[in-house]
């Protein structure tokens, strides 16, 4: 869970500031470098063969 204005940057690229109970999803499809400037919990899932983008 992040804190307020927690920015999360992906592979370089800052995403939108998330706050307090929100998340980033993004389906990433090779290897990833995931920071923020704050603590962050990091997921990985896997996506199941019925998955329409």
């Amino acid at each position: 869970m992040a804190s307020n204005a927690t920015t999360v940057t992906i592979n370089g690229v800052p995403q939108a500031p998330i706050n307090e109970g929100q998340y980033v999803e993004q389906i990433l499809s090779a290897y990833s470098v995931i920071s923020s400037d704050k603590p962050i919990l990091v997921a990985q899932y896997s996506n199941g063969t019925t998955l329409t983008e």
